[in-house]
């Protein structure tokens, strides 16, 4: 199997994605590989990116990293 769409946010924005909802943010300071990640600060908003890829087999990985847990 093939990739058919992979993103690591590498183009330093958003205009992989079909759409961006809130004010999501690309950051180069914590990644997991490449130079840029994507930010999303959701203490007031919710803030994110979706794709529709093509085909009927989906496969997706992400990494959280969690600054500071609600209590």
């Amino acid at each position: 199997m093939a990739f058919s769409f992979h993103s690591g946010f590498e183009s330093g924005n958003t205009f992989e994605w079909s759409s961006v909802t809130g004010s999501p943010s690309i950051q180069t300071t914590i990644k997991k590989t490449g130079a840029y990640a994507m930010r999303t600060n959701t203490s007031a908003a919710t803030a994110y990116v979706t794709k529709t890829p093509p085909g009927s087999v989906f496969r997706f990985s992400f990494y959280i990293y969690i600054t500071t847990a609600p209590s």
